[in-house]
């Protein structure tokens, strides 16, 4: 990993089990700062944090996944780019762009 040391709080996502303020993301985006400055690595960190918002984001969608609903293309197509995320050649230090984009 580069030694990037200018994470802000949206680079943050949420943990699988809360939803994190502005301020709790801050603090993380200052501990991955703090750490690349004294050459310590913040891979799994990260790899941690995006891996659990791709999660949520997947979760959320998982009701149309039922047997008895039928799930558009669209939808089908959304949730695959989520699974396949960690696979992105940008995997944990995804921008904006890399995300798939929630169909409406």
């Amino acid at each position: 990993m580069t030694n990037k040391t200018d994470y802000t709080w949206k680079d943050v996502g949420d943990a699988s089990n809360k939803v994190l303020t502005q301020s709790e993301k801050q603090a993380i985006a200052d501990e991955w700062n703090e750490r690349n400055k004294s050459g310590g690595s913040t891979d799994i960190n990260k790899d941690k944090v995006v891996r659990e918002k791709r999660n949520t984001l997947l979760a959320e969608t998982d009701w149309m996944a039922s047997s008895d609903l039928t799930m558009s293309d669209s939808w089908k197509n959304y949730r695959k780019s989520l699974r396949d995320l960690p696979t992105h050649s940008n995997w944990p230090n995804l921008e904006d762009s890399d995300w798939p984009t929630k169909p409406s």
